[in-house]
């Protein structure tokens, strides 16, 4: 159309569509949420399993120690009877030679035995442990030394059954204290196969929760841009049904 007062040529204007603005929808924030929490749980999950382990660890390598000194302990003491032994069937002082070689070592074997158990918090040892000190040094005072000073004593064969009795009861408490240290070690082993198994199941549900999620996320995408496309063509459609043409009559052309 024509401007009256100036004369120009008015054409119409054509807007263009605007698409509207996009940000998360609900289920897109959820999406994005999900993958976010299983993220933060499997770093958690990591050094939880990194801690567990390591205590696992620990504790296996401590009771193996243990039982290394427990049979350290026991070859010493027998040690000591070969000596003593060996002395008396010959009378040679040379035989004496283990005897005294491990008399020193079994008094520090000891103690870092009881150490090791205390490390372990594994205290009801602790009394079979002090069983095996008592009965050495009466086996040491009251057969081991006496021998030692005079071998044909008349009570020779009364302190050898004596000795006797002393070495099986220090055997038998060795050897309980060797049960507990299997039954703890099968007990920590059985406690690290349980962790690698979860640690294994939380893995595979953390993958599988990342490859839904993310599932999720793309089919909510595609959706919003068929939403958007939808409405940017309905949005299209409606401007151009507003813009009419040229009308014209006489002496004037009037358009919108």
């Amino acid at each position: 159309m024509r401007n009256f007062f100036s004369g120009q040529r008015v054409r119409p204007s054509r807007s263009s569509p605007t698409l509207p603005e996009v940000g998360l929808t609900g289920a897109t924030f959820t999406a994005a949420s999900v993958l976010a929490i299983a993220l933060l749980v499997s770093v958690l999950g990591s050094f939880v399993t990194y801690a567990h382990a390591r205590s696992a660890y620990a504790r296996q390598t401590t009771l193996a120690q243990a039982q290394q000194q427990v049979d350290a302990l026991l070859r010493t003491q027998i040690d000591q009877e070969t000596g003593l032994r060996g002395y008396l069937a010959s009378g040679e002082r040379t035989y004496l030679q283990p005897y005294y070689e491990a008399q020193p070592r079994f008094s520090a074997q000891l103690s870092s035995l009881q150490r090791s158990m205390q490390d372990a918090r594994l205290t009801e040892t602790l009394p079979l442990i002090f069983d095996v000190g008592r009965n050495h040094q009466i086996w040491e005072r009251d057969v081991a030394l006496p021998l030692i000073a005079r071998p044909t004593a008349p009570d020779e064969v009364d302190r050898m059954q004596k000795g006797k009795l002393l070495v099986d009861q220090m055997r038998l408490d060795l050897a309980q204290i060797t049960g507990i240290l299997n039954s703890e070690s099968e007990q920590a082993a059985d406690a690290v196969r349980k962790l690698l198994l979860r640690s294994a199941t939380l893995t595979a549900a953390l993958m599988l929760l990342f490859g839904t999620s993310a599932i999720i996320a793309d089919v909510i995408r595609t959706r919003t841009q068929v939403a958007l496309e939808r409405e940017r063509i309905v949005g299209d459609t409606l401007q151009r049904a507003f813009l009419s043409g040229w009308d014209v009559l006489p002496y004037l052309r009037v358009g919108t």
